[in-house]
């Protein structure tokens, strides 16, 4: 059981990785194409992450620290807020725009 629930871990790791790789990657195309300013990625870039400690301090809060260790429920916490598709919807307004 501690070896699946070890894994488990490296694999949601993982994914904030990717996660995160995937919203970096947007948020320069974003900025490469103007189509956002800077001052509204940064106030982009804010709101989730005050939307993910709220998550993160809900869940420290309710879940007991026995049964999940704290990293756990931050990278849970980290993988339910939406963060690419969100930023991704001006580049495809834009791609659908001009074309």
């Amino acid at each position: 059981m501690a070896i699946v629930f070890t894994n488990l871990t490296l694999v949601a790791a993982v994914l904030v990785c990717l996660k995160l790789s995937a919203a970096v990657w947007i948020a320069v195309r974003l900025h490469g194409r103007r189509l956002l300013s800077d001052r509204t990625l940064v106030i982009g870039a804010v709101c989730w992450d005050v939307a993910v400690f709220a998550l993160y301090g809900l869940l420290m809060w309710i879940v007991p620290r026995v049964l999940v260790p704290n990293h756990v429920l931050l990278l849970v916490a980290i993988l339910e807020v939406p963060l690419a598709r969100i930023a991704a919807a001006p580049l495809a307004l834009e791609w659908n725009r001009h074309r």
